[in-house]
This record gives C-alpha cells, structure tokens and sequence, in this order.
C-alpha cells in the first residue's frame, strides 16, 4: 500500500530533473524506478554517473517494461571516461553537451541531485 499511495503522490508533483553524479546510487535507484520517478521526469547523469549508461540500457529500454523516463547522459563526460554510445530505436537516451545540459536544467521546475 506504501509504494501505491508514493507512486500517487508522485504523479501529482511538478515534473523533477534527477541529476545523478555516482554510479553507486543508481543500482540502489533502478530496483523500484517506478517510486522514485515519475514518467513526466528526467534524469541527467554527469561525471562518474555516466558510468551507468551500458546498464541502464537493459533497465529502461527493455520492450517488455511499460515504464519509461527520459535519460540524458553529458556527452563531454563520457567521452573522458572512454565510454561509448549505442543507438537502440526503443531507447530513451540521448547524449548532450553542456550548452543543451543548461537548457534541460532550466526547463525543469525542480531539480534534485543524488
């Protein structure tokens, strides 16, 4: 009933921009995607997060999973930490750079960073 009443609530609150920063956060995060976002979200992931990239592929882009949220990945990020992009037609994944990152973090009313 919990995860029922904070997926509600959640869907009631303004839009959030989740910016996440480490990669050891998101594995704790993916397991119950559905109570800490909200389908009207995003999440940025910028230095070591970007780490999450080939994971996250399986996680949000499976077919099978109703689910989806908007993932941004900060192009300039990856490139330093040798991490390399795979274009999937059903992923939700795109690769900015910093003038586009400025403009998704001001579209968002809220932001919150992990």
């Amino acid at each position: 009933m919990l995860l029922k009443t904070t997926h509600s609530i959640r869907q009631k609150m303004k839009p959030i921009l989740h910016i996440i920063n480490q990669a050891a956060q998101t594995d704790q995060i993916l397991g119950e995607k559905e109570t800490w976002f909200n389908e009207n979200d995003a999440i940025l992931f910028i230095e070591n997060g970007v780490y999450n990239y080939p994971s996250l592929m399986n996680a949000f882009c499976d077919p099978e999973v109703k689910f989806r949220i908007k993932c941004f990945f900060l192009k300039p990020d990856m490139a330093t930490r040798g991490i390399t992009t795979v274009e999937k037609p059903e992923a939700t994944f795109e690769c900015i750079e910093y003038d586009q990152m400025v403009k998704l973090v001001l579209s968002f009313p809220l932001n919150k960073t992990w």
